[in-house]
């Protein structure tokens, strides 16, 4: 925020502005045209920000928050706000007052406030961090803690070397780094920015569904309670009717959140299919024997070569090229069960992992027949257990179930 050279970009430029509406808005005001193309770095704006120690995290967090202001209502409201806090060096009351001597400065911190639309506001960046970047590797380039003079030779070298490297690239029409433009680091950001808040926006719907169908299920089993204590007490055609509605109703619900939760966990990756494994793969999995011990790896390679050695004996030559297609099917067959024997020694019997059970009786909101309380599913469970088990078969053994895997 180097105030003079913004201030002479303004005098500079004021005189040459020829869109009519720009031109009447700002009426030969310099600040005023700053307005529609300035937007300061909110990196240095909170620089410059005073600790104030002796405030609330609350109170800091507030000042700080003064950029994301959304109307001017909200601005004159901070105006008022800030000069109520305590300050005793006044540190802050120094701070805000050079906020508002320099006219431009906070339109060129506060979208509302600018004459810069909404959708340019936000294509431009927030900060300078991308120029700043290029600090870093000038100083790699020349170093640092140089002299004034020296400093001027080695960027002076730079620069050479620089143009040297551009006009190589105009006339080869090869970029060391063509896809490492300022101009391609933007599009990928604007566009992995843009991917994640569309998977965000995704989300959140997802997520209000879910949590409004919960909400629904609630007060449904609740409006179904009521309505079968009243068909218990006065039994007719209309209130058994009602609870049958209700019952659908619910049914239909339970269905819809189950599906919601099934969107609200489903992943966009695709399952990746395990490779099916050769025939020759079963042997890999014998386990490693020692040398001295005659373990079934070695009695299985004995069996195996007291078969070939049979076969080489009591079979003709061309039996024994393998250029006869019986004996070839009889050595493939003796392999696969010399193989499915090796298998069956070496497989070990594996435990299928047991699925955690879920609460049954969570969300469940219930009205005392007798007294009118509101009971959750446990508590009304423990008071009318047989009424539950004859009412909700399904949910009576999924909470057994459930108990028994909590022991």
């Amino acid at each position: 925020m180097e105030a003079a050279l913004l201030l002479g970009f303004g005098d500079a430029f004021v005189t040459t502005v020829d869109l009519e509406d720009v031109r009447s808005t700002v009426a030969g005001d310099s600040q005023e045209l700053l307005s529609f193309v300035l937007r300061i770095c909110y990196s240095h704006f909170n620089r410059g920000i005073p600790k104030l120690l002796n405030h609330s995290r609350e109170t800091r967090q507030r000042i700080f928050d003064l950029k994301y202001l959304k109307t001017r209502e909200e601005v004159e409201a901070f105006k008022a706000w800030i000069v109520t806090l305590a300050d005793p060096q006044g540190v802050l009351k120094r701070w805000w007052e050079h906020k508002l001597m320099h006219r431009w400065l906070l339109r060129g911190i506060i979208q509302c406030l600018s004459n810069i639309s909404l959708e340019q506001w936000n294509t431009m960046e927030a900060t300078t961090n991308l120029g700043e970047a290029q600090h870093a590797w000038n100083n790699s380039q020349t170093g640092i803690s140089m002299g004034l003079i020296e400093s001027f030779k080695k960027y002076e070298e730079l620069d050479i070397r620089r143009a040297e490297e551009i006009e190589v690239r105009k006339s080869t029409a090869v970029s060391r780094t063509s896809r490492n433009e300022v101009t391609h680091r933007y599009a990928s950001r604007t566009t992995r920015q843009t991917r994640m808040s569309e998977k965000a926006r995704r989300a959140h719907t997802v997520d209000s569904t879910v949590a409004g169908l919960q909400t629904e299920l609630v007060d449904m089993r609740r409006d179904l309670a009521v309505a079968r204590n009243d068909a218990k007490t006065e039994p007719s055609t209309e209130t058994a009717q009602h609870v049958h509605e209700l019952e659908d109703t619910l049914a239909d619900l339970e269905g819809k959140l189950k599906l919601a939760n099934a969107e609200a966990k489903s992943s966009s990756s695709g399952r990746v299919r395990a490779p099916k494994a050769g025939a020759r793969a079963t042997t890999s999995n014998l386990p490693a024997q020692p040398a001295d011990s005659p373990g079934p790896a070695l009695s299985i390679t004995v069996a195996a070569t007291s078969i070939s050695s049979e076969l080489s004996l009591t079979t003709p030559a061309s039996v024994a090229d393998g250029t006869s297609d019986f004996v070839g099917a009889r050595r493939a067959s003796t392999r696969k069960r010399v193989q499915a024997e090796s298998s069956a020694m070496t497989s070990i019997p594996s435990r299928k992992r047991q699925k955690k059970l879920e609460d049954p009786l969570a969300g469940w909101m219930m009205v005392d027949p007798d007294t009118g309380e509101e009971l959750t599913g446990h508590q009304w469970v423990e008071r009318y257990p047989e009424e539950f088990e004859k009412r909700y078969k399904k949910d009576h053994q999924r909470y057994i179930d459930y108990l028994a895997q909590l022991g």
